[in-house]
């Protein structure tokens, strides 16, 4: 069976207690049997805080499909880690390999493929969060470095259908769906220009404002068009795209943003570029 070994553990805390201090207590937990969301995928020390935020919300992980940004280019476009397990420090993470098998057969999108997750940190900076809220959870990781509409839709649809029919024979299940992106990336280090009078964290912000509005507004479609037209450099708005059409075929009809913060607004420092970090919470 294929296993993947942790790529990127300094990124995150390796041990239990360090990782709990990432969570905060929220009023009510969602006890849902779909949970959507969008959470960052930087190293902790900057995403650590939002992406607790969206977690904290999650009291039960049966089975979580992770929707990541395929960073390098390797591998297929859309690319399932269909089997086997995933090596972490909190110890291995199953792949749901009966749900991943059913999706491969209703998407013509989607392709079993590891290549493209050996060397990507997008999935597995969430992995702690989930092994420390469930530790039996399974993974259905999908890297995805295609984003137009109709291929976001199709692997919705596919996703929708398969977590439907899956729900049919496991009606005690819970199911979360994550979409795995950081927002704005401005300043030189990052190929785009921050304007005059204004700072990098201010124009990230500025930015990142009218693609979480369409996130709200549960509006995959515009999402795409915003992020294309206004030249927003939020890494992944397809795995957003997917996660939010996929919510909308499954009932959700609100979203809630729980944090947002650039890496300046975090580190408490000024500098010359900025990453946006965002957590939003959909059922």
């Amino acid at each position: 069976m294929p296993l993947r070994k942790a790529y990127c553990s300094q990124w995150y805390p390796e041990t239990l207690d360090e990782i709990k201090k990432y969570f905060t207590n929220p009023s009510l937990k969602s006890k849902k049997q779909f949970f959507f969301a969008l959470a960052p995928h930087a190293g902790w020390i900057y995403s650590g805080k939002i992406a607790g935020k969206v977690y904290s919300q999650i009291s039960q992980a049966d089975t979580v499909i992770i929707l990541g940004t395929n960073h390098t280019g390797l591998g297929t476009p859309t690319s399932l880690f269909s089997e086997g397990e995933w090596e972490m420090p909190l110890g291995p993470i199953k792949i749901a390999s009966e749900f991943s098998l059913e999706l491969l057969q209703n998407s013509k999108e989607i392709k079993a493929d590891t290549e493209a997750h050996l060397y990507e940190h997008a999935i597995e900076v969430q992995i702690p969060f989930l092994q420390a809220i469930s530790p039996n959870a399974k993974i259905v990781p999908i890297e995805m470095r295609d984003y137009r509409l109709e291929v976001c839709k199709e692997i919705a649809w596919s996703l929708a259908k398969t977590l439907a029919e899956t729900i049919k024979k496991n009606p005690d299940q819970n199911f979360c769906v994550i979409s795995s992106s950081d927002m704005t990336h401005c300043g030189q280090n990052y190929g785009q220009e921050v304007p005059k009078k204004i700072s990098a964290s201010g124009f990230a912000e500025k930015q990142d404002r009218m693609a979480i509005e369409e996130i709200l507004q549960i509006n995959p479609e515009n999402l795409l068009k915003v992020v294309e037209e206004q030249n927003i450099t939020m890494c992944g708005a397809g795995p957003t795209a997917v996660m939010l059409e996929t919510a909308k075929l499954l009932g959700a009809k609100n979203a809630e943003l729980l944090g947002y913060a650039t890496s300046s607004d975090l580190t408490g420092k000024k500098s010359e570029f900025a990453v946006g970090y965002a957590g939003v919470m959909i059922q």
